[in-house]
């Protein structure tokens, strides 16, 4: 590999792990400020949000924070997407949540171990 093609690989790398580190900065503000709102059934999801993505903040290693934040920042997308955008049918919230599990779960095993290309 020449150098310049290592050097937009890290440069669309950096881009794309910045983008879901605001996400998670938006969605976390989100989660902070309609959490007095919450209906009283989803606060334990809502409080798990919370404290998961301040973990998360928090966790010290400058090369996890931007090489695996995607991968474990992958438990609290549907909450993080209902707070961004509240759905009020479980319709939605299912398939979010089952979605997310098996994106966690292929992220743990190594995509290409699963699907070979």
């Amino acid at each position: 590999m020449d150098g310049c093609s290592r050097t937009a690989e890290t440069l669309t790398n950096l881009i794309l792990n910045s983008g879901w580190i605001i996400f998670a900065v938006v969605g976390f503000a989100m989660l902070w400020a309609r959490a007095k709102n919450v209906p009283r059934e989803r606060r334990v999801e809502w409080l798990f949000a919370i404290l998961y993505l301040l973990f998360l903040f928090a966790y010290n290693s400058t090369y996890w924070a931007f090489t695996e934040f995607p991968r474990f920042l992958i438990p609290v997308i549907p909450i993080v997407l209902a707070a961004l955008w509240l759905p009020r049918k479980r319709v939605i919230w299912i398939p979010l949540a089952l979605a997310s599990a098996v994106l966690a779960a292929l992220s743990a095993i190594g995509i290409h171990n699963v699907l070979p290309i």
